[in-house]
């Protein structure tokens, strides 16, 4: 992931995505996840 792109987003927001994650890996959606983190690619 590109530390640029992230330092970009609000403390709230990092809260958010971090939630997500942890549910797509828990819920096994390859596809959802990789949707999710996408746009903070290096």
């Amino acid at each position: 992931m590109d530390r640029k792109k992230l330092r970009k987003l609000s403390c709230k927001e990092i809260k958010a995505l971090r939630n997500s994650i942890d549910a797509l890996r828990h819920a096994s959606d390859a596809f959802g996840l990789e949707a999710l983190v996408r746009p903070y690619r290096a």
